[in-house]
């Protein structure tokens, strides 16, 4: 009894350090995941070494593991067929741990009531980025401000990245980014978290990414129809209405905005999308021609890339001109093989098993949170899903989950919202 006694007495310290690093973990996440990849390294070995102190201490947070192990499974048959590469390439690393720290920030409401606010305050830094570089052309990083010589209000309207380091990544983090701030407004009822998430959402309409421009609209439309069905929700649902009004009247009004908008559907003239189909039309022929029956299965991991730039000038002929489709210049056409589709990456790397796996990891999430809808009638469940189906959609259009700075945020939210799931949140 004594010995237990003091093995007790020993685990205190250990605990509270371990509390105190996971927290810390927490309010570097929530400064970093909008403003700096490399802080967010910082964040997650601070909560690796806090998540160790509590597990030693018998105080580690449990979180659902399921949905984590089938995300695994998107991976590891792969690497059971090729061993040797299951360090070289493997798209789930050290950002796993967002989850278990958004599981652990979940737990405690006030606590995830201030880290909230402090994400909010970093995304509104970030947009006001954007909107410095859409009007001005100038990086944030590297701010020349006798080159300044008028802001470009009508005309033109610059593709801004702000502190990260691509505009699509920027989208990808914005956009999650908004429906965790809508969560929030819902389950909080606080006012601040709505316009949190109304300057996200200013933020992705100056970010000009098209794919998470269908993504809102998309989550708009299954908020509202959820929402609307009930009394109680009809508030939330006629919000959500108004921010697509509001976003469709800026997008049309604004002609830099409404020709970004038109472009959408454009692929004869507009270069993106059809850089898109010759990216697409070069992995299936690299399926077609190249890829054997157990590679159809388990993927080719690190040779899909170059499998399919094999076929580019194939599948750039079949959009461009030859002359632009010679020597290294279908490479170029081709964004050096990049899928810009997050189901193309995972069936051409990892094969039907990886990509079957990734979209039950998703199935999974909609099917918790959708339930608990159903069952409890609480709206923040709906909203997750709906922001979840909303990035799904995205994906069709880029790797918006491999993105290391997306998927850092996309798992912090997961944890949130499975801790909330969980009715852990006292």
């Amino acid at each position: 009894m004594r010995t237990q006694e003091k093995f007790l007495n020993r685990q205190k310290p250990v605990e509270k350090i371990g509390e105190f690093l996971t927290k810390l973990s927490a309010v570097l996440l929530a400064i970093a995941i909008p403003t700096s990849i490399a802080l967010d390294n910082l964040a997650v070995g601070i909560g690796i070494l806090g998540l160790l102190l509590l597990l030693i201490s018998r105080a580690f947070p449990l979180p659902p593991f399921k949905p984590i192990l089938i995300l695994l499974l998107t991976e590891i048959p792969h690497y059971i067929v090729k061993p040797s590469k299951i360090f070289k390439s493997t798209d789930l690393k050290q950002y796993l741990t967002a989850y278990f720290i958004g599981f652990k920030t979940g737990l405690s409401k006030d606590f995830l009531k201030k880290i909230s606010i402090i994400l909010g305050v970093f995304t509104t830094l970030l947009v006001l980025s954007l909107i410095f570089e859409a009007l001005t052309g100038q990086n944030i990083k590297q701010i020349n401000l006798s080159s300044i010589q008028h802001l470009h209000l009508v005309k033109e309207l610059y593709r801004p990245k702000g502190f990260l380091n691509h505009p699509l990544t920027t989208g990808g983090v914005l956009f999650s980014l908004f429906f965790f701030f809508f969560v929030m407004y819902s389950f909080f009822k606080k006012r601040i978290f709505l316009l949190f998430s109304i300057i996200s959402l200013v933020g992705i309409v100056f970010n000009q990414s098209r794919s998470y421009w269908l993504g809102i609209t998309l989550f708009i439309i299954v908020v509202a129809i959820g929402s609307i069905r009930f009394r109680k929700h009809r508030k939330i649902g006629i919000v959500s209405l108004l921010l697509l009004t509001s976003l469709a009247t800026i997008t049309i009004i604004y002609p830099p905005l409404k020709n970004r908008l038109i472009s959408i559907t454009d692929v004869r003239h507009n270069g993106s999308n059809k850089d898109r189909l010759v990216i697409w039309l070069s992995y299936y022929y690299a399926f077609k021609k190249d890829y054997s029956p157990l590679e159809l299965m388990f993927g080719t991991g690190d040779r899909a890339t170059q499998i399919a730039v094999n076929h580019g000038k194939e599948a750039c002929l079949k959009f461009y001109s030859p002359k632009l489709c010679q020597n290294n210049n279908f490479i170029e056409r081709v964004h050096r093989g990049t899928t810009h589709n997050i189901y193309i990456k995972y069936l051409s790397k990892y094969g039907i098993i990886g990509l079957l796996a990734f979209l039950l990891f998703w199935g999974y999430a909609l099917w918790k949170n959708l339930k608990e809808f159903t069952k409890t009638q609480k709206l923040y469940p709906l909203i997750f899903a709906a922001g979840y189906i909303g990035f799904m959609l995205a994906g069709f259009f880029e790797n918006n989950f491999t993105d290391a700075e997306v998927q850092t945020t996309i798992l912090f939210i997961l944890g949130i919202n499975f801790a909330l799931l969980n009715e852990h949140t006292p």
